[in-house]
């Protein structure tokens, strides 16, 4: 095993986690008070090393619990943050935001 290798092995998780993503955002949603309103997998994109994961998140709340989550998704650990534009909008009549966005997490590639 090459040294870049073993490096990225250590740091990277295995693909059996990705379930544990969902329910990181669950925590990290509703530590700043914000509703979790759903998560959906998109499809493993496969690269020489390593695997980006990428998971839709959406979520309702007031902008200040919004950008808190934000800002915690883009600490957590092995990922990326927000790797594009994200949708924040204002039902109408609402007093709380909706947001979507794509969030890539990444795992160790054999």
């Amino acid at each position: 095993m090459t040294a870049t290798r073993r490096k990225l092995r250590e740091a990277l998780p295995d693909a059996a986690e990705r379930p544990a993503m969902a329910a990181a955002a669950r925590v990290l949603a509703q530590a700043n008070a914000v509703e979790l309103v759903g998560t959906s997998p998109r499809p493993v994109v496969p690269r020489e090393l390593y695997a980006e994961v990428p998971l839709q998140v959406q979520a309702r709340g007031d902008y200040p619990g919004l950008v808190g989550f934000l800002y915690e998704l883009t600490r957590f650990p092995q990922g990326l943050g927000c790797p594009g534009d994200f949708l924040l909008s204002a039902p109408d009549g609402a007093d709380r935001l909706d947001l979507a966005v794509e969030y890539r997490w990444y795992h160790y590639a054999e």
